[in-house]
């Protein structure tokens, strides 16, 4: 069935709710977040928690089912269908859909809650033109990172509280430039977010009219991006060292088709707004002063010590402008604490895997770029290290949007076979009597030779015996 239609997902879990006993567990799943389990008689209710695992997913691909599996439901949200299984659920469900389609039914051509499709099958929203690119994004702390078929590019945010807002605005600015609206938009989420914060964006983007927005995890983004270009082996495995702003995100990822979690991921609060704020202090305090346009200075001394051995720091102190030295051994011994932090994580993470060991760790965010971070991974892990280009996360978010839903031909074409010629039947000459006439001349000529054959004189055969004289001696010659 497909629920934009026919099904209400707080319909669903009451159907499910209404086929299990008291006490028992629902158990879901999904790809990108580690299963949970709960009794549905004890969620959903008056002061009671959230169904962790929404029906219809997140964006994902969802499974609910019981223990012995006598019933349950499997969502694909990008085909926009629900599986449903057992007997019970499926009689139960049926009333639900059956009301919902009764009410589609009523609605008029392009009213919400209907979905239109393109010539080819594409969905699309009723007054947009036919659409034809697909957009990646990933929203960070420092900025919003845009991945199209044309490039990526990175701006500042300007709604950094309202990320459905920030996100309509950007698409509305795409469309404006490319003259159509995108047939498929897919954003990244930190994996440590829960449901609930999920499907409270999900709401936001739905009153923004952005329902059709796919969620894909940053450190599967990354992977997928890292897989188009490396082409991973299957069953391999990366360790994703997510260094960001604000943290430090830690996922151990196996390649299974998809990428699944290898593992428990680990977050630690520590980023590259800690790190300004380290350099600033170490600054002011050989200075004595601080202002906005030092502490700007040193955020962009802090990237430049990534290239330069050293960096000067202008320092307007009353009316003499003065010069901070800042090199890069200095700068490591101020972060390096917190590097050792993050790496920590790291390594907990890649131990706790056992024989899942990664056979590369894939450094992203604007941190992972300090020389150090990469130093102290090689020398207390000893695994091959790649720094992601920028713009990883939203790059993999648009290959998988456009997986999803490849870009349509401009004119579609339809085979159709040419209609089949019956071929003219000729008259042809009986062969059953010359076979049978054959068979006749083969049987008679075979009597005739057994009775020639017995009509033949005997011959006697008589045995006899020669005695031979016994051998002489053999007399060799004489030279």
């Amino acid at each position: 069935m497909t629920w934009a239609e026919h099904l209400d997902a707080a319909a669903e879990i009451q159907a499910i709710a209404a086929c299990t006993a008291p006490g028992e567990l629902i158990f879901s799943a999904d790809p990108y977040h580690l299963g949970s389990a709960a009794d549905p008689h004890r969620v959903d209710g008056p002061g009671q928690p959230r169904w962790r695992e929404p029906v219809a997913g997140d964006g994902d691909h969802a499974i609910n089912t019981t223990f012995d599996l006598r019933f349950g439901t499997f969502a694909h949200p990008w085909e926009d269908s629900l599986c449903v299984w057992g007997a019970d659920l499926l009689q139960e469900t049926q009333g639900s859909a059956g009301r919902r389609a009764a009410a589609a039914a009523h609605r008029r051509p392009g009213e919400p809650g209907q979905l239109r499709r393109t010539c080819c099958g594409c969905p699309r929203v009723r007054g947009d033109p036919h659409m034809s690119y697909q957009v990646g994004l990933d929203l960070g702390s420092a900025g919003t990172t845009v991945a199209t078929e044309r490039g990526v590019t990175t701006a500042t945010r300007r709604h950094p509280h309202a990320p459905a807002k920030e996100i309509a605005q950007l698409l509305d600015d795409l469309t404006a430039r490319y003259g159509e609206a995108s047939s498929r938009v897919a954003m990244t989420h930190p994996l440590s977010w829960p449901h609930e914060h999920l499907e409270q964006l999900r709401q936001d983007l739905i009153d923004e009219g952005r329902a059709d927005v796919l969620f894909v995890p940053a450190p599967h983004a990354a992977a997928i991006a890292f897989d188009a270009c490396a082409g991973m082996p299957e069953h391999s495995a990366v360790a994703v060292f997510d260094f960001g702003a604000t943290a430090a995100d830690v996922t151990m990822l196996r390649k299974q088709g998809v990428f699944l979690l290898a593992g428990r991921p680990e977050r630690v609060d520590i980023g590259g707004f800690d790190l300004d704020d380290l350099v600033v202090e170490h600054v002011t305090a050989k200075i004595g002063t601080h202002s906005p346009e030092l502490v700007r200075s040193c955020v962009e001394a802090k990237e430049l010590l990534g290239s330069y051995p050293e960096v000067r720091i202008p320092v307007v102190v009353g009316a003499e402008v003065r010069e901070v030295r800042l090199s890069r051994l200095e700068f490591e011994a101020i972060i390096r604490p917190s590097v050792e932090l993050a790496v920590a994580a790291l390594e907990r993470v890649v131990r706790a895997a056992g024989l899942c060991e990664p056979d590369v760790i894939l450094l992203v965010g604007g941190s992972a770029r300090i020389p150090l971070v990469v130093k102290e991974i090689t020398e207390r892990l000893g695994i091959p290290v790649l720094r992601a280009p920028d713009g990883a996360a939203a790059t993999g978010a648009f290959l998988e949007a456009r997986q999803l839903e490849p870009e349509p031909a401009d004119e579609p074409t339809v085979w159709v076979p040419a209609p089949r010629e019956e071929a003219k039947l000729e008259r042809r000459i009986p062969t059953t009597p010359f076979i049978a006439a054959g068979l006749l001349a083969v049987a008679v000529m075979g009597g005739w030779a057994a009775h020639e054959a017995m009509n033949q004189p005997k011959v006697m055969m008589e045995t006899t015996s020669v005695e031979l004289a016994p051998p002489g001696t053999a007399v060799l010659p004489r030279f």
